[in-house]
């Protein structure tokens, strides 16, 4: 398709027709996304204060009930004379702490590994859609091939609000920049609000100072 010569109906057509491929390359992207942010998230865990608390309870649990069994077993043998193999399961705690923490370890490991592999495969299937919808998505600016960007550039063929590829790059970029400026005065306004606020309640509690040094006769300086 000739963009510069297209109408609006060609233009439509062809939006259409890269719609469900795009909606298809969003949607393995968002899987990707989220699986980056599991490895990020497994990457960045530490062996916390609460985790080693939780390991180091676990292998003491863990080394009494050996140590009761162990006890039974060595008086059922030994009788008196085994009280120093009493003593041995003491020495199991740290060692099976160490290991809990080293199989939580291995874990996120194995996690990251197989989200990695998950992510590669993604992105091949997403090259897969670009090669076999070569055709369909070819004349699409590179700025403008996603889904988010095609189904707006649609709304406006479907307002008449453009009847050519100029005027519909026109528009939206005139829309993205709009809601730009929108946002950046939501934001000014968000903190004017936050400011306001703040400035009521160190007002309030200056008052109530002021109040309580009249009532108490503290001396109080704002």
């Amino acid at each position: 398709m000739n963009v510069e010569y297209a109408d609006r109906d060609e233009l439509l057509t062809a939006l259409y027709e890269a719609r469900n491929p795009l909606i298809d390359i969003n949607n393995l992207q968002v899987q990707i996304s989220n699986n980056e942010d599991s490895i990020k998230k497994n990457k960045s865990i530490s062996i916390s204060i609460i985790r080693l608390l939780f390991a180091a309870t676990i292998s003491i649990v863990i080394s009494f009930v050996i140590m009761m069994i162990w006890a039974a077993v060595i008086e059922s043998i030994m009788g008196n004379d085994g009280m120093f193999f009493y003593i041995l399961p003491l020495l199991l705690p740290i060692p099976l702490c160490v290991l809990i923490l080293k199989k939580w370890k291995k874990k996120r490991l194995k996690t990251i590994e197989q989200l990695t592999m998950i992510n590669q495969n993604l992105q091949e299937q997403i090259r897969n859609i670009f090669a076999d919808c070569g055709q369909i998505l070819y004349w699409i600016p590179n700025k403008y091939c996603n889904y988010y960007c095609v189904r707006d550039l649609i709304q406006i063929l479907e307002n008449y609000r453009a009847s050519n590829f100029k005027e519909l790059a026109n528009v939206y970029e005139q829309d993205v920049y709009n809601q730009r400026i929108i946002q950046g005065q939501q934001e000014i306004k968000a903190q004017q609000m936050n400011i306001a606020i703040m400035n009521s309640m160190q007002q309030a509690w200056n008052t109530r100072k002021v109040t309580d040094a009249i009532n108490y006769g503290i001396d109080y300086k704002i």
